[in-house]
């Protein structure tokens, strides 16, 4: 006979619900039943429990009850049921949930079938909305137009699951307008909206119908509704209990009622607020009231499944009796918490409540930025585990922080399980695809060698052989290199190959020949793998797609014995499963191959990997709703600024909030309602501390309004109090961290053993010399030559190079005589050295326009040269050895933008800057020698005994800058060019003879103007470390001024 009064109780919160569940079972406290003395009783006994998660505390709680007892344990089933309509509400794990049975008789819809369902409708609605708005908006199949679309056939699919879980049937969007609507309050978006939902409204059914199946959340809530119903009719003589669930889901609710009113039936509420005054109460989830008050207070959830269950509040007993401590805490949060329209009353409950043991075990930690608060939890971690059996538990909704504990928890070997999971995105298998898409996609050297340097990519080799093949592309293709996006990679290897560098790179000189020889073919084969996926091939179905990419990435993966790499990844079961799904619902999706990407990211984000057991049993990272019902010696709860605990209010696509709450559906602030009561139930934990970062990813964080109301509530001194405890675990991570006694190095001054100088220099690294002599040091001494970049971007070193080779080819030739046959002759010159740069549209229009205004002041500037007589030379080259005292001999190569011979046999020697041309007076300081050092040579003979003669003028001809074309003879002012010539020259030898000896250390940065310019060796010499105390800002000048003097 089904009881008269609902047999329903609560926990409070901060008290352990799983071992007062156990204990009141044996005590007698919820069934007139002996489990104590007959165990084996338990296996009659059926539990709900509104996690997986949940039931596993249950088991180890009953476990440890039982020990060393042999019994069965009770059947325990998973309602699945976060309390978040808007989540994933019946997720698959371990065990049996209520509804499996049920699906394994009907044939079910899956989520991504359902997304895929309603995908063209989604597209031809966002048509109609691109139409009305006078929008282009993205084509169809587009990267972007794809990815919405999938987003919001997946948010049009959770809005059919919530209507199904509020019990408002679809049929209710199909009228002409909902309950209270006014068209005058809604713009041109949501009438397209509304008509649209009507037609989704007998879509679906129909599309279900026709294929003769039925949403999982309909089978799943049947499922309970059916439980229910059995239960009402038959009253079962084994003990059910439903604990842990605030009901948040109608159907779950309809199933606790039906249990309370069994004679063996009882339902335990999570955190029931019994002290809330009846005027508070009275206000909560009221029809007149707030939004805020009616969705967003943590007992709003509670107090409708009350209602739905038919008692009130104080029908509802305590299952434990709270302790002093418990009750002062429960009540500050309780207060703190309050509906805001009865905030007035804090007065008086301040004095009713004892603040200072409420107060008591907590404390909050206010840290500056994401990372010290991520190093503050971990010590606090860390230290919980000091004491022998205690445990801890950090529970926060921002997944990044709970990976920087993670990180940092490592410090000290602590393996920490992060109950969330990762997303397939973030794993091996996920990376994998997609890498290989951009790779694909952008062909560019990062993406390809990104993809090459996967831990699974085998591409039919031995690990090493690949390893050497991918070094092979990277040195001798993709450094230094920039190609044209459409250029397919072994074209690539092909010019590469064709075309080596005249001064290759040591470590692209060491590649094996038989390496060299099999690049080809290795980059046919990628061409190959990518050839479906590329931006230029054609557009098909999503099925289609991920049918050849199962296929693509067991080919890409599969090693010399013929073994995939995949079989060994625990994660590439679930990346197949997923290409496999949508291969089998994805034929009504066609996307361009550029689409790809996004799309494929939208299904792998939203695929979880479960954790691998194994961490450290007593400390645990858990979300908001891993954490609910779970006890720990320490609770922490960390970012608790607004957007993360609680989380963002997110608008609905398709219903505003008005048309929301007319159909019966509940207001995205439901969302704050079950956060507010999360944070409730862990701050009520004994020993419970609250983080937060004042800036979050380098901008300023609100702090949690939940923060923010306790702060209130306690009022300042109080609340400083609190914080003041949070001090210390802040101190600590600051002081982890603090460097120890700092003592500034000095600048680094090495003497190699001999041979001390290179035996080549080129002109150009004269002025190293003279301004960085450690990186002549590093390059020639010990050999470390820089790495190109790979695939580098165009900069101003390319457009000098460019400017260079045409103004060269067009010295080299003799240009018509007429001034626009001759601007047309450069001109035609540009656009074929300009030719390979046209891909990059942008930069290409800017250097051509920059270009062009060059052209006529050149011409003009060449044709005056020669006709006053003037011989040209273009990219002339020499070399001269100087003979030191010490036996050494350094040779100077290099070679002349343009030298010119005038009609008396005297050298003009022209250098092309695209930059900022270097002043007379630091040419007479000897800090930009390339033209005196160029014109010593010549005269010694270094470019041949044609031009061996005096240079009358050193000139930089500045182009392409403020002004197109600009002349900057060097004119000594306090001595002649000869003599500048000279002493250039003779401070050169200087210099060498006294390095060749051991006298002049090769010292770095030594001359000050430098500094601001990075160096390839900087590093090396670790100049930020000893250039903030000015280190060598007296031994540069020093030793500028002795070279200088020397050279003169």
């Amino acid at each position: 006979m089904a009881r008269a009064v609902p047999h329903v109780l609560t926990i409070a919160p901060g008290q352990n619900f799983a071992d007062i569940i156990v204990r009141a079972l044996f005590d007698g406290r919820l069934f007139d039943l002996d489990f104590g003395t007959d165990p084996a009783r338990l296996a009659d006994l059926v539990i709900y429990v509104p996690t997986q998660r949940v039931r596993r505390i249950l088991e180890a709680a009953f476990a440890e009850a039982l020990a060393p007892r042999p019994a069965i344990l009770p059947r325990i089933r998973p309602l699945a049921e976060p309390g978040d309509p808007l989540d994933r509400i019946f997720a698959a794990g371990e065990g049996s949930a209520l509804g499996d049975p049920f699906m394994a008789t009907t044939r079910t819809i899956t989520p991504v079938a359902r997304r895929f369902g309603l995908l063209p409708l989604i597209e031809r609605w966002r048509g109609h909305l691109r139409a009305a708005l006078e929008s282009p908006g993205h084509a169809p199949g587009a990267a972007a137009s794809v990815r919405e679309s999938l987003a919001l056939s997946e948010a049009l699919g959770r809005l059919i699951d919530e209507m199904r879980i509020a019990g408002v049937p679809l049929a209710s969007l199909e009228s002409t307008a909902p309950p209270g609507y006014d068209p005058a309050r809604f713009d041109t978006y949501w009438e397209k909206t509304r008509a649209f939902l009507r037609i989704a409204a007998e879509f679906w059914p129909n599309a279900l119908a026709e294929a003769g199946a039925r949403d999982e959340m309909d089978i799943r809530l049947d499922a309970i509704d059916a439980e229910a119903a059995r239960l009402e009719q038959e009253d079962p003589a084994t003990p059910i209990l439903v604990i842990g669930s605030t009901g948040s889901v109608a159907a779950t609710a309809r199933l606790m009622r039906a249990v309370s009113r069994l004679d063996h039936g009882a339902v335990v509420l999570p955190g029931l607020d019994l002290g809330l005054d009846t005027v508070g109460w009275d206000e909560i989830a009221a029809e007149d009231a707030t939004l805020a008050t009616r969705f967003a207070h943590p007992q709003a959830a509670l107090k409708r499944t009350l209602a739905e269950i038919g008692i009130g509040r104080d029908d509802v007993p305590l299952l434990e009796p709270e302790t002093a401590a418990e009750t002062a805490r429960n009540r500050m949060l309780s207060e703190a918490l309050r509906p805001a329209e009865s905030v007035d009353s804090w007065r008086a409950a301040i004095e009713a409540i004892d603040l200072h043991a409420a107060l008591d075990g907590l404390s909050v930690v206010d840290a500056a930025d994401e990372r010290e608060e991520a190093l503050a939890i971990a010590i606090l971690m860390r230290e919980t585990l000091e004491t022998p059996g205690a445990d801890v538990a950090f529970v926060t909704a921002d997944r990044t922080l709970a990976r920087r504990v993670a990180a940092e928890l490592r410090r000290w070997d602590v393996d920490a399980e992060d109950s969330a999971g990762t997303s397939l995105a973030e794993r091996s298998a996920g990376t994998l695809l997609r890498l290989f898409l951009r790779a694909a996609r952008e062909r560019d050297g990062g993406s390809v060698l990104a993809l090459l340097r996967h831990p699974l990519i085998r591409l039919g080799h031995a690990a090493e052989r690949l390893d050497a093949l991918t070094d092979a592309l990277e040195l001798l293709v993709f450094r230094g290199r920039h190609f044209v996006p459409t250029l397919s990679l072994a074209d690539r290897v092909r010019h590469a190959l064709a075309n080596p560098p005249s001064h290759p790179h040591d470590a692209a000189a060491r590649v094996l020949t038989e390496v060299r020889t099999m690049l080809p073919a290795f980059s046919a084969e990628l061409d190959a793998a990518f050839a479906p996926f590329s931006p230029g091939a054609p557009a098909r179905t999503i099925a289609d797609f991920a049918a050849d990419l199962v296929e693509t990435l067991t080919t890409l993966t599969r090693d010399d014995l013929g073994t995939s790499a995949l079989d060994a990844d625990p994660d590439a079961s679930l990346l197949i499963d997923m290409l496999a799904e949508i291969s089998a619902h994805g034929q009504n999706c066609v996307l361009e191959p550029v689409a790809l990407g996004g799309a494929f990211d939208v299904f792998l984000s939203e695929r979880i990997v479960p954790p691998v057991r194994g961490g450290d049993p007593r400390a645990a990272i858990l979300g908001p709703l891993e954490a609910r019902l779970v006890s720990a010696s320490r609770m922490i709860v960390g970012g608790l600024n607004e957007g993360s605990f609680p989380p963002v209010a997110e608008e609905d696509p398709f219903l505003n909030r008005a048309m929301r709450l007319d159909l019966g559906l509940q207001p995205p602030e439901r969302r704050i309602g079950q956060s507010a009561h999360d944070f409730a139930m862990l701050a009520g934990n004994r020993q419970v501390i609250l983080t937060r970062a004042a800036r979050v990813g380098g901008q300023p964080a609100i702090p949690s309004r939940f923060l923010r109301r306790l702060e209130a509530f306690a009022g300042k001194k109080r609340w400083d109090s609190v914080l003041m405890r949070g001090e210390g675990a802040l101190e600590l991570a600051r002081l982890l961290d603090e460097p120890g006694p700092y003592a500034p190095v000095a600048p680094p001054e090495p003497i190699p053993a001999a041979p001390r100088v290179p035996t080549r220099l080129s002109i150009t690294e004269i002025e190293t010399l003279r301004r960085d002599p450690y990186a002549i040091y590093a390059r020639h001494i010990l050999k470390l030559a820089p790495l190109e970049p790979i695939e580098p971007a165009l900069d101003a070193r390319e457009r000098g190079t460019l400017l260079h080779a045409c103004l060269e080819a067009y010295a080299a030739t003799e240009p018509p005589e007429d001034p626009e046959l001759a601007a047309q002759h450069l001109r035609e010159i540009g656009a074929r050295l300009f030719e390979p740069i046209r891909h990059e549209r942008e930069l290409y229009h800017f250097w051509w326009q920059r270009f062009i205004g060059i052209i006529p002041d050149f011409v003009a500037f060449d044709r005056a040269r020669r006709a006053a007589g003037h011989r040209i030379l273009t990219e002339t080259r020499g070399r001269l050895a100087i003979d030191l005292p010490t036996g050494d001999s350094v040779t100077i190569s290099g070679k002349a933008d343009r030298i010119e011979i005038d009609p008396h046999g005297a050298l003009a020697i022209l250098d092309y800057k695209s930059g900022t041309a270097p002043s007379t007076p630091t040419v007479e300081r000897g800090l930009a020698p390339q033209l005196p050092i160029t014109a010593a040579m010549a005269l010694r003979g270094a470019f041949g005994p044609a031009l061996a003669a005096m240079a009358t003028e050193l000139a930089h001809v500045t182009i392409g800058g403020s002004k197109p074309l600009d002349i900057a003879p060097i004119e000594p002012r306090t001595s002649s060019l000869a003599e500048v010539i000279a002493a250039n020259w003779q401070r050169l030898e200087t210099e060498l003879a006294a390095f060749a000896r051991g006298e002049t250390a090769y010292r770095s940065r030594v001359n000050p103007a430098a500094r601001d310019r990075e160096g390839d060796y900087d590093h090396l010499a670790r100049v930020r470390e000893w250039s903030a105390t000015g280190g060598s800002d007296e031994d540069g000048e020093a030793f500028e001024s002795s070279a200088g003097e020397a050279g003169t």
